[in-house]
């Protein structure tokens, strides 16, 4: 899902203020290891991109090795700030 009304946690809204936030990104589990998450990121950063907006936000839980591993695949880097532990992707 895409929040274009920026990051949906209090801390991460007041660190990342002009970001939008992609969230709640599932693959199941028989599709892990596909390239489905790839494909749902990509598809989700053109329409940020179509929409003139350059910062994306993406927050993952501490437990999800597979999500975390995706997005610093993808070019996203951890920030340290809000919980679970956003990363950020361009701007």
């Amino acid at each position: 899902m895409v929040q274009w009304g920026g990051c949906v946690g209090r801390s991460a809204r007041a660190a990342f203020p002009g970001a939008v936030e992609i969230n709640h990104l599932q693959v199941r589990a028989e599709s892990l290891g596909q390239g489905v998450g790839t494909l749902l990121m990509q598809a989700a950063e053109a329409r940020v991109v179509g929409r003139g907006r350059n910062q994306v936000v993406v927050a993952v839980g501490d437990t999800n090795g597979d999500g975390e591993q995706l997005y610093v695949r993808l070019g996203y880097a951890r920030t340290g700030r809000g919980h679970p532990p956003h990363h950020r992707h361009r701007g």
